[in-house]
């Protein structure tokens, strides 16, 4: 029976951010283990104190009822820690036995909160504990003598109560109609939290609705649970696949994109499909232009990475989607020696790179989001040429991608015929403005600024006004 693991802070956690995940997995047939670290018996539990006589002790007890009963609505096995939340600090029992846990349900994916919230230090906190016993689960030399069967799981980041202001990009969002009035019941159960219901009903709602769209299959009735990861690793349904065989963009539209450069590109896109800014060279002046093989690939292994370049052909541009936020070097000198003996043209990464010195002498060009020596592992498996998320771009393989100083523009394989049209016709225009500008024309009378500007209430003085 497959399993899926959930590392909760608190009791609401896993009823708001991952119960409609949790329901559905049980409703496919997945074994499904919360691990709540605490019982939210100081910060989470509001309405609680406010009932006269109320204790440390019963408001625990009350949680715990609470959490006891939500587990089993939505058909999970739960186990308390009673770390003690506000702050949660687990000991080293508590972390032996989260590990112990790891080992014991082999799980096929990972829920749990996300890397940042400045609002409760709690959340990222069990991230920490929930990233850290994933990684020594899988050290042989812990507990050596131990028995088990343990392959380091992907791990997928629920949506915090305020995404924006903890750096949360969802990635994926579930279609949870079919278990949404399991959810929904849930919420009911949680008294001590009350005020959260309506909320939450909101969320789903809203987020339904975008992935929806996002799939042409949206209407009102469209529930989602928003994660920070690709859809489908392990849980949720897409398998650890490498596509061999993809349609690229023709070779000479590719060419001509690359000519343009990305700020061109980008306009003649109608300003679509421009990566996030902070992708940015590891050396400047590198340019290039390929058809995209990806990579689907967790934080801090680079193992996929690897295995794409046996897909690559002459021509490609690799690029590296993330399953979460991460910045370690996933990328040096030695993956680009063996890309580069493929005709790779370079590589553009959702993550961190190293051997800056390296790639610059090699002249193999490389966009990512940090640079970075920290080292990686080849332990979990991703996938090849499935659509990734990068930068904030849906990456399709076999998709036209131009890179250079100005950045990571991606252009869609149906679309690359048109977006050369446009962007040859405004190159063409803007080398007579470029003619104009350098015989002394100036932009205001060129582009014809100076009425709308007078009729925007702009006025000219030829001194300063006296205070």
């Amino acid at each position: 029976m497959k399993t899926g693991l959930v590392v909760s802070a608190h009791p609401g956690d896993f009823v708001w951010r991952a119960g409609g995940a949790i329901a559905l997995h049980v409703k496919k047939g997945y074994r499904v283990k919360i691990v709540c670290l605490a019982f939210g018996e100081r910060g989470e539990s509001q309405f609680a104190w406010k009932q006269p006589g109320m204790t440390l002790d019963k408001v625990k007890a009350g949680r715990k009822d609470e959490a006891e009963r939500a587990a089993a609505a939505l058909g999970a096995e739960i186990e308390f820690f009673d770390a003690g939340d506000y702050p949660l600090r687990l000991t080293d029992a508590h972390m032996e036995r989260l590990i112990d846990i790891y080992r014991e349900t082999n799980p096929s994916f990972v829920l749990t909160h996300s890397l940042e919230d400045p609002y409760n230090v709690d959340h990222p906190a069990a991230t920490a504990y929930a990233q850290e016993a994933r990684i020594v689960a899988q050290a042989m030399g812990h507990k050596p003598q131990a028995e088990y069967s343990y392959n380091a799981p992907p791990v997928f980041l629920f949506e915090p109560h305020q995404p924006e202001m903890c750096n949360f990009k969802p990635q994926v969002i579930l279609n949870i109609d079919e278990v949404w009035d399991i959810k929904r019941k849930t919420f009911e159960i949680l008294a001590a939290q009350k005020h959260l219901w309506a909320y939450y009903e909101r969320v789903a709602l809203q987020r339904g609705m975008q992935g929806g769209r996002n799939s042409g299959q949206g209407h009102d009735l469209w529930r989602g649970l928003s994660a920070a990861v690709p859809d489908g690793l392990g849980g949720t349904g897409m398998k650890t696949v490498v596509v061999r065989n993809i349609k690229r963009t023709d070779a000479d539209l590719v060419k001509r994109l690359g000519a343009l450069g990305t700020a061109t590109v980008h306009e003649a896109y109608g300003r679509f499909g421009l990566m996030k800014p902070y992708l940015r060279p590891v050396w400047t002046g590198g340019e290039a232009a390929g058809t995209a093989v990806t990579v689907l690939a967790h934080p801090g292994d680079n193992w996929m990475i690897h295995v794409a370049v046996e897909q690559c052909k002459p021509g490609d541009i690799l690029v590296v989607g993330c399953s979460a936020d991460n910045t370690d070097g996933m990328f040096g000198d030695l993956l680009a020696t063996s890309l580069m003996a493929r005709g790779v043209t370079g590589l553009v990464i959702d993550a961190g790179a190293r051997d800056a010195k390296s790639l610059r002498e090699m002249g193999f060009p490389v966009w990512s989001k940090a640079i970075s020596a920290k080292g990686t592992v080849k332990a979990t498996l991703g996938a090849v040429n499935v659509p990734v998320v990068c930068a904030g771009i849906n990456v399709m393989p076999g998709d036209a991608v131009v890179a250079d100083d100005d950045g990571v523009v991606v252009v869609r394989r149906r679309d690359a015929a048109d977006v050369v049209a446009k962007g040859e016709k405004r190159h063409a225009d803007e080398e007579g403005k470029r003619k104009q500008l350098a015989a002394g024309v100036l932009g205001l009378d060129m582009y014809n600024m100076r009425e709308p500007l007078a009729k925007a209430g702009l006025v000219y003085i030829d001194e300063p006004e006296e205070d």
